[in-house]
């Protein structure tokens, strides 16, 4: 197979990849781990057209911005076109989708900041007062994550605050197994509020490991509030009962 037919395959497969991920963008699954699998693609197509031609320019786009991949997977199938001498009149495409690209990329900065900048959370200090120092640099990172639209980072920070203060509620009692254990410990024995924090600890649990681990959960805003908001409520729970 010569060059210019490998690069016209390689664009007819940025086609089909870039069709896959406005459909996912469109069922409101923008950052979904199938995204991220199209855009490892992406990158291998772009790379593979590279080795052929050298010359061909599209953009590189980051994992957290699929939107933004949606226009650059066009301007990547078009320049892979001129390079096979699939006709010229798709150069002009390729400029007025660059400058589509450079757009909408700004457009998005500008949403996220509004965002950020109307919906600050800001440390509770009753509770930041509550934690040990090890702990209390963990959660003020999880603020600044979380205002900075960090959510992943947000509640895999909580996870860490969560387990050590299971950890800390739970010494000197048993020889405990797992995480689970020292929950079940901490409910039965009435050291929280089973139907608060019982409750509470929970979603935590689950959020903790789906946070640490690659799964296709989805964390947003909302999630991340209530993992941070679950935590002051076990933290002072906790505190109560001493």
């Amino acid at each position: 197979m010569d060059n210019k037919k490998k690069l016209l395959m390689l664009a007819k497969r940025s086609e089909s990849v870039r069709e896959s991920l406005v459909n996912l963008i469109n069922n409101g699954r923008a950052y979904s781990a199938e995204v991220s699998n199209i855009l490892d693609d992406y990158n291998k197509i772009l790379g593979t057209a590279k080795k052929i031609d050298s010359d061909i320019e599209a953009p590189m786009v980051s994992k957290y911005n699929p939107e933004y991949l949606a226009g650059a997977m066009g301007a990547l199938t078009s320049a892979i076109k001129i390079s096979a001498g699939d006709g010229t009149e798709d150069i002009e495409t390729l400029k007025s989708e660059a400058n589509g690209l450079k757009k909408q990329n700004s457009e998005l900065t500008q949403s996220l900041s509004r965002l950020i900048g109307s919906d600050e959370m800001k440390p509770d200090e009753k509770f930041l007062a509550l934690l040990p120092n090890k702990l209390r640099n963990r959660i003020i990172e999880a603020y600044i994550s979380y205002n900075h639209g960090a959510y992943i980072a947000t509640c895999l920070l909580c996870g860490t605050v969560m387990e050590g203060l299971i950890i800390e509620a739970t010494e000197g009692n048993y020889s405990f197994k797992n995480l689970n254990e020292r929950i079940a410990f901490l409910i039965n024995q009435t050291k929280i509020n089973p139907n608060e924090s019982g409750k509470l600890l929970g979603i935590m649990k689950e959020y903790r490991d789906y946070s640490a681990h690659p799964t296709s959960k989805i964390f947003e805003k909302q999630n991340a509030s209530l993992f941070i908001n679950a935590l002051i409520i076990l933290t002072k729970d906790l505190h109560s009962k001493q």
